[in-house]
């Protein structure tokens, strides 16, 4: 809560944070992070996106489709033939609310999971 209420002031120490946090510390980091949707967020969502949790993948993919980058956006199509139903779930949420077309072919091959 707090550093929502900071705001943008807060993404720096937020990123160090990611770097540096445990399992339970970066979840939570991410889910402040999806509040901010700072472009800064960029890089470590593109970290955690490949991290070795699951449910730490579906958060970054959730951040990554917050932040709308054509970058991350790479990233989320791809967590769609991700081996976790959390993570392809979490992409298909975040293509959703983008309204990416070019995923389509994708989002209708995962809708039968």
């Amino acid at each position: 809560d707090t550093l929502v209420r900071v705001g943008h002031a807060a993404i720096d120490p937020l990123i160090r944070y990611l770097d540096t946090a445990d399992h339970d510390g970066v979840l939570g980091a991410l889910e402040v992070a999806l509040t901010m949707a700072d472009a800064r967020l960029l890089a470590p969502a593109r970290r955690l996106a490949a991290s070795p949790a699951a449910d730490v993948r579906a958060r970054a993919v959730a951040l990554l489709g917050a932040l709308g980058s054509e970058d991350g956006l790479t990233i989320v199509v791809a967590a769609l033939e991700d081996p976790e139903p959390a993570v392809r779930l979490s992409a298909l949420r975040a293509l959703a609310g983008l309204v990416h077309w070019p995923a389509a072919p994708a989002v209708a091959r995962r809708l039968q999971d």
